[in-house]
């Protein structure tokens, strides 16, 4: 929609939240998981994908 309406920075706002959050705030998500359930979340991370 916003490129149909012509509006760029609207894209670029969620190309930079995409980034981040998968860069920075899942990375660290998956840290504190892995250390709180170990093999558990080893395996569960094995069968699912990381954006659901």
């Amino acid at each position: 929609m916003a490129i149909v309406l012509g509006n760029f920075s609207s894209i670029l706002v969620v190309i930079v939240f995409f980034v981040i959050t998968d860069r920075w705030y899942i990375n660290f998500e998956e840290e504190v998981m892995a250390k709180k359930f170990g093999d558990r979340y080893a395996e569960y991370k094995k069968k699912t994908r990381r954006w659901l």
